[in-house]
């Protein structure tokens, strides 16, 4: 039992290890809706409907049984617990029946998820449209909108009822974070009545059981002609919001945090603005590390822009372009989505790049050292009809999965995506034959997997150095047969960082810097 395990830790960590050869590497495309006929949705504005931890990977997206936008529909969830290779069946967490004669439509549409341990939450709205009818001749019509709320406590097999967290004319775009005992649901929301959505948060301190009152962090300034999808991330006890503050002659994206759990809120700080010429949605997207890192992202029309905090986002760095190749003329990059590991070093970003005959795919790039450099641009998608829209971005580690909407010319047919990639770990040696001394690590949350190669047996020894020179572990020692070996090497108690790993071997030496991620 024990060399089954052995033999098939190994081939694993060899599979992992060869996909990350050539620096990147991605998994099959995988249809997880397959529905015909029906609009399959993902975040439709709100760039985080999906998420990861350890191998078991998060999804919700709005099924709408239509050939128009609302004809009634479900809010759907799946998952993978072998990071998207098999998948449980589909749950339903919501159904909305067909609507009644007084109403065009109804169905869901914005959803957002997060997961945090075995806790995950999910939040979606319900938007419809009710005709009024005066003297039989004069119609006028009514939006009017709810925000539901579920949650898994034993990460997604079970699903509470959905709890109602608002209703209104205006409310609308929820999006979801977690960390620790604290949830943080947003959304936009005309609560005062005057006009203009603000952005409202209801939090819970006991992981969902219960909410606190709605409140307002941000409320439509002068000039602003509306406020758009907001998108949230909370790490320890800070909290960040981006959203796009929609003027008559300009484009702002805008930032607001705090620093205690979402009690406090900064004024909002202005990330950048554009000219209204050049941007088409402006969709911004945020996430932030375990440690001090932020990263935000956001469209301008033609290219993506990326802006990074060290210090959990007391101060940003410059405008990052990622992609400064301008698409077709009638074309554009837009609705970006970015996530991060938990130390903040691999990033990833995912958006929708769309060229002048309509063919939309989901293109991605990503960062190896905490955001200051980008590898080149490589498609995600493989468009099998007229385009592939609204990425949705989860990270692990090295590796990152990636959810999308692939749909028809008419958006009458539309099903959900998924797909997974990963990366070098930073620093690692690339493979090599087997004839000479080699040395991998592959990261994960509590623990390292190493995978060394012998030329000849002999005594080796295998330890794991902080930057300065310090021994923090002895990982192996002894005498080794020629080949390829595996060791765990468990991180729990560990700072977490970039650490050296360094192999004393009859053959040579060879070190790799591995990512530690304590508990």
């Amino acid at each position: 039992m024990k060399r089954g395990l052995f033999a098939a830790k190994l081939a694993l960590l060899l599979a992992v290890s060869a996909g990350l050869a050539g620096a990147q590497s991605f998994g099959p495309v995988v249809n997880l809706s397959n529905t015909s006929k029906n609009c399959s949705i993902s975040c439709h504005g709100t760039q985080h409907n999906s998420d990861v931890v350890g191998n078991t990977v998060h999804v919700l997206w709005a099924e709408n049984n239509r050939t128009d936008y609302y004809s009634g529909g479900s809010v759907v969830y799946r998952r993978s617990l072998d990071f998207g290779t098999t998948w449980a069946a589909i749950q339903i967490l919501m159904t909305v029946t067909d609507p009644p004669s007084d109403t065009i439509g109804v169905g869901p549409d914005h959803t957002s998820l997060c997961a945090n341990g075995s806790y995950v939450h999910a939040i979606w709205d319900i938007d419809s449209e009710i005709i009024h009818v005066v003297n039989d001749t004069d119609t006028t019509y009514e939006d009017h909108y709810w925000i539901y709320y579920s949650r898994s406590t034993d990460a997604g097999v079970n699903w509470s009822a959905p709890v109602l967290l608002d209703q209104d004319t205006t409310c609308y775009a929820p999006a979801i974070a977690a960390s620790g005992n604290y949830v943080y649901a947003i959304w936009l929301d005309d609560q005062d009545d005057d006009g203009w959505a603000n952005i409202s948060l209801r939090r819970s301190t006991d992981n969902g059981a219960s909410w606190g009152s709605e409140s307002s962090i941000w409320e439509c300034g002068s000039g602003s002609m509306v406020v758009l999808w907001p998108d949230i991330a909370a790490s320890g006890s800070y909290v960040h919001v981006i959203a796009v503050d929609w003027q008559a002659l300009q484009i702002n994206k805008l930032y607001l945090r705090s620093t205690n759990n979402g009690v406090n809120w900064t004024n909002s700080t202005l990330f950048t603005s554009t000219d209204v010429l050049v941007s088409f949605y402006g969709y911004p997207t945020i996430d932030a590390a375990t440690s001090n890192y932020v990263y935000a992202a956001w469209d301008d029309g033609y290219y993506i822009r990326v802006r990074r905090s060290t210090d959990n986002g007391a101060n940003w760095q410059s405008v990052q372009t990622i992609d400064s190749t301008v698409p077709s003329p009638g074309g554009w990059a837009v609705s970006p989505s970015i996530a991060c590991d938990p130390t903040g070093a691999y990033v990833h970003l995912f958006w929708w790049l769309r060229n002048s005959s309509f063919n939309g795919e989901i293109v991605y790039q990503y960062s190896a050292n905490y955001g200051a450099t980008w590898s080149p641009r490589v498609n995600a998608s493989n468009n099998t009809r007229y385009w592939s829209i609204l990425p949705s971005a989860a990270a692990r580690d090295t590796c990152a999965c990636v959810t999308w909407s692939d749909m028809d010319f008419l958006i009458t047919d539309a099903d959900m995506f998924y797909r997974y990639t990963c990366i070098s770990a930073l620093g690692s040696d690339e493979a090599e034959d087997l004839s000479k001394l080699s040395l991998i690590a592959v990261p994960h949350r509590g623990r390292v997997e190493i995978a060394f190669n012998l030329p000849e047996t002999g005594e080796i020894s295998l330890c794991l150095y902080s930057l300065d020179g310090r021994k923090s572990a002895d990982v192996a020692s002894g005498e080794f047969s020629a080949g390829t070996h595996t060791a765990t090497m468990q991180t729990g108690g560990m700072a977490s960082g970039i650490y050296m790993l360094v192999l004393s071997a009859t053959g040579g030496q060879k070190t790799a810097r591995v990512v530690v991620l304590g508990d």
